[in-house]
């Protein structure tokens, strides 16, 4: 007796399996399809192995996970394609306005600093002041501050640390009118 469409879907439910398949294929990749997509995508593997199986292949359920698998993988692929086209013309936006608006960022970034230099001034120490201005301008590590000024890196470390938290404090109590601060959250 010939293997039919119907011989297979009655003589088997192949349901527990598509949910299966549809899960381990989900779980690899959950951050570029919904599980409702990946459990289509293994339907349609099932509705085309069921068109195109042949019994002198073999066993109908190694033939249909194989396929099921690979139908899940293709709508991932295609998926990738798509996100890789799409994040690259958002680089290509990003770049053309940091273009146009690179002029006002570098003067914002200048007033800031000022602002920033300013507030240290008023509310920090002299030895917070010159660590955290070595470490942050000219970009010496704390080591390299430890051994010249011949004092231990956790005592620089804990000078920034300090500095840095006070600077914190002053920004919020006086507002400094800039807003909302790229660094305001905890370390």
């Amino acid at each position: 007796m010939p293997l039919t469409k119907e011989l297979v879907i009655e003589g088997k439910n192949y349901l527990p399996m598509v949910r299966a398949i549809a899960k381990s294929e989900w779980e690899r990749a959950r951050r570029l399809i919904s599980y409702d997509e990946a459990e289509s995508a293994v339907l349609l593997g099932l509705s085309k192995c069921l068109s195109e199986y042949d019994p002198a292949r073999g066993k109908f359920s190694s033939y249909a996970s194989y396929r099921m698998r690979y139908s899940v993988r293709d709508v991932v692929d295609s998926e990738r394609r798509r996100l890789r086209v799409v994040s690259y013309q958002d680089v290509e936006t990003d770049c053309n306005d940091f273009r146009t608006d690179g002029l006002e960022l570098r003067t914002k970034r200048r007033e800031i600093v000022q602002q920033i230099l300013a507030l240290m001034e008023r509310c920090l120490s002299s030895r917070q002041r010159y660590v955290i201005a070595r470490y942050y301008l000219d970009e010496a590590t704390v080591g390299e501050i430890a051994e010249e000024l011949d004092i231990s890196a956790t005592t620089i470390a804990a000078w920034k640390r300090r500095g840095l938290s006070e600077l914190r404090r002053q920004m919020v109590w006086r507002n400094c009118g800039m807003g909302q601060l790229p660094w305001s959250s905890e370390d």
